[in-house]
């Protein structure tokens, strides 16, 4: 097992087993993060160390101007269970990522600068476009989970009472994509009012 400076432990280059790390899990000394990182049980797995993951998983993998977006920034931002592939947005497609890294899934269409947070060689949508996008992009069956993410973020942006979005946060978005995001957030604001109510 290698670690990474941090609490974040590799296990892509161990010498144990699948078996003996998932044996660690059992007898609990370590927990999965995010493929094959992993933690020490009480370690509070919170945004700052859900970055780190991703900034050690994408460090060779990121496509140039690549963007961490929709489901993987929703987990970034929120927590939940990890993604099982990383979701990036690039300017445009033109190859597929390396089959033997953790498995991406690239779309075309970066989100305008100024809905993006830059840390090292990672670029994040910040919470707020990262629920405009998960409105925009999760298919209808997958929608109720991913609703519950949309309003812890709403909550932890102020956004939960608004009538409207931020002006221009639909912006890159196809008009049909900004007909269902407006839809889809006036049934979150009204949730999110009736829960507090």
């Amino acid at each position: 097992m290698t670690s990474t400076g941090t609490v974040l432990v590799d296990t892509r280059r161990s010498a144990l087993s699948p078996g003996e790390l998932t044996a660690l899990g059992w007898h609990g000394v370590l927990r999965p993060v995010l493929g094959p990182l992993m933690v020490p049980w009480g370690v509070p797995l919170g945004a700052a160390l859900r970055w780190e993951a991703l900034q050690l998983l994408l460090a060779d993998v990121l496509p140039e101007a690549g963007v961490v977006a929709d489901a993987t920034a929703a987990w970034l931002w929120a927590g939940g269970p990890p993604p099982e592939r990383l979701d990036v947005a690039v300017p445009r497609l033109h190859r597929a990522p390396d089959p033997g890294a953790f498995p991406l899934r690239l779309r075309d269409g970066v989100p305008p600068e100024r809905w993006v947070l830059h840390s090292g060689a990672l670029a994040v949508t910040n919470p707020q476009r990262t629920i405009v996008e998960v409105l925009a992009r999760t298919p209808v069956g997958q929608r109720e989970r991913e609703h519950v993410r949309c309003l812890d973020l709403a909550a932890r942006c102020g956004l939960n009472t608004r009538a409207r979005l931020p002006d221009g946060i639909l912006e890159g978005l196809s008009p049909r994509q900004c007909v269902s995001v407006q839809r889809q957030w006036e049934r979150l604001r009204r949730r999110a009012l009736d829960a507090a109510a």
